[in-house]
């Protein structure tokens, strides 16, 4: 599930901000990306 997303987001050669207003489903494993991104942008909600 982390992986998916990560080998997705490489091969688009996708942003980090683009990472962020992605949707991502909930609850699931891709959510942390998300969270651990937010977190690189000091936008973190849950840690």
């Amino acid at each position: 599930d982390m992986i998916a997303e990560a080998v997705v987001a490489r091969k688009l050669e996708t942003t980090g901000h683009e990472i962020l207003k992605a949707v991502h489903p909930h609850p699931t494993m891709s959510e942390a990306v998300m969270e651990a991104v937010a977190d690189a942008y000091g936008e973190v909600i849950h840690l």
